[in-house]
């Protein structure tokens, strides 16, 4: 079954600045362009919302359906998802369904996401720096490519002459921050049907799935 975490963890302040670098994305109908990648959000130790209305939480974006979403429940901004790894895992993409049409006001309008060891020492997943996403009356699968720059930890060099250009350097995090800093039409709350993270496949993670084939769960810390 699925549970969730109770951890008290502040937001990153709310808002837009005019010289923020921005990503526009646009909604598409299915995940198909990220055939060959693994869904490995159901390998996280847990997930964690920064508020949300009963029956509206963590199970309802990981269901598997679009007719249930997370609804927040708090007057601070930004809105926030949290998933957990107990070891460092490869994302290479954040997958979210929203849905303007049915959602309006509730519809995340922009937001950025985040990666560290802990909520203490969380840098950009997007880069360059700073990047916000913003949408535009989404109907569909919003896929977001995360990027990272070099990590010592992988042999790579930190003045950045790795020869992995940086539009594919992989994020390799323990700890995922998705951070909705706006809605549609100056809406308070939000509404995020499904949430699905990407990660590249290898010999270990395979078999690793072949075992789990049939749980999908989330740990509430």
């Amino acid at each position: 079954g699925v549970q969730t975490c109770a951890l008290p963890i502040s937001g990153n302040g709310s808002g837009v600045a005019s010289n923020e670098p921005v990503l526009t994305i646009h909604a598409v109908s299915n995940l198909d362009s990220l055939y060959g990648l693994r869904e490995i959000g159901r390998e996280a130790l847990c997930w964690q919302l920064s508020s949300a209305k009963p029956g509206n939480g963590v199970e309802q974006i990981r269901d598997q359906s679009t007719d249930t979403y997370w609804q927040s429940d708090g007057t601070s901004q930004p809105h926030w998802i949290q998933v957990h790894f107990a070891r460092r895992v490869a994302i290479s993409h954040v997958c979210l369904y929203l849905d303007y049409n049915l959602d309006e006001s509730y519809t995340p309008k922009h937001l950025s996401v985040q990666v560290g060891m802990t909520t203490q020492d969380l840098v950009p997943a997007i880069y360059p720096v700073d990047t916000v996403v913003e949408f535009g009356e989404p109907v569909g699968w919003c896929i977001i490519p995360l990027t990272a720059p070099p990590d010592p930890l992988d042999g790579e060099e930190v003045d950045g002459s790795s020869e992995q250009p940086i539009s594919r350097r992989i994020v390799r995090t323990h700890l995922i921050q998705i951070s909705i800093i706006s809605m549609h039409q100056n809406g308070r709350d939000t509404h995020i049907r499904q949430v699905q993270l990407y990660g590249p496949r290898d010999r270990k993670s395979t078999r690793l799935n072949s075992s789990h084939a049939n749980i999908s769960y989330a740990v509430f810390c």
